[in-house]
């Protein structure tokens, strides 16, 4: 069984908690801004494109980004903060996905957070926002 945050949703990547730059409300907004300027361009949509390993014709467009922050006070080293997957969003974005086994799926989302969304949240003076990040839950 995957791990999954105090709320259900299941858990991609995690970060220790209290290391966090800006809060984990603040830090959404800020997946929602990067994904939403991303889908915008068309070099955004080829760095989403590339990540996930698909067509960047077969990005549908849409507001929500697949993936939201939220505390998770049922981390193994206590409160974490966890990035998790919309999976329905995940479906209305990128359907040609859907035939993948959810594990394959899954890797390329980690893929995408890690070599595309989370550095562009980061900025350019390579401040990191969210902390050390804990082994991907499986």
């Amino acid at each position: 069984m995957s791990a999954q945050t105090d709320s259900g949703m299941e858990i991609l990547v995690a970060y220790a908690g209290g290391q966090a730059a800006l809060t984990p409300q603040a830090l959404d907004l800020e997946i929602r801004r990067v994904w939403s300027e991303m889908m915008s361009s068309e070099q955004g949509r080829g760095q989403i494109s590339r990540a996930l390993g698909v067509d960047p014709a077969s990005l549908q467009d849409a507001n929500k980004a697949p993936f939201i922050v939220e505390d998770d006070t049922s981390g193994f080293f206590g409160v974490e903060l966890a990035v998790a997957v919309h999976w329905a969003t995940v479906n209305i974005v990128v359907p040609v996905l859907i035939g993948l086994t959810k594990d394959e799926v899954k890797a390329r989302l980690v893929q995408l957070w890690r070599q595309v969304i989370k550095p562009a949240i980061d900025g350019d003076e390579g401040g990191d926002k969210f902390g050390d990040e804990r082994s991907t839950p499986s």
